[in-house]
């Protein structure tokens, strides 16, 4: 597995309080679950599903692939990207903050395949 998209309702367990983009989920989470079943790219949720959610994704899949951007690169983008939009709107801005990533080592230059 080269990428996991799991945005949801708390795919990546509880909250952990960090507000970096990279960060471990919570273990026995579904992304933590696929992060060790060997996905090279988790993204995942500690919050609930929310319009946020739907706007990250079209974002970072038009960057991944209209735009070229490496996967991380991508997501990273799109999560700034929202969040400098919606930093008045606070439910939404929390909502945006909660989508995170792990990656294994070396992960950062993979590409979503054509």
């Amino acid at each position: 597995m080269r990428v996991v998209l799991v945005i949801g309702c708390h795919t990546g367990g509880e909250p952990s309080g960090e507000i970096e983009m990279e960060s471990t989920p919570a273990k026995g989470s579904i992304a933590d679950t696929f992060y060790s079943l060997g996905a090279k790219i988790v993204i995942y949720s500690q919050g609930e599903w929310g319009p946020a959610h739907k706007n990250f994704v079209k974002l970072f899949y038009q960057y991944a692939t209209e735009y070229g951007m490496p996967i991380v690169e991508a997501a990273i983008k799109a999560r700034e990207e929202l969040m400098g939009a919606s930093k008045n709107v606070s439910n939404y801005y929390s909502t945006v903050e909660d989508i995170r990533l792990i990656k294994q080592q070396g992960a950062e230059n993979l590409y979503l395949a054509p």
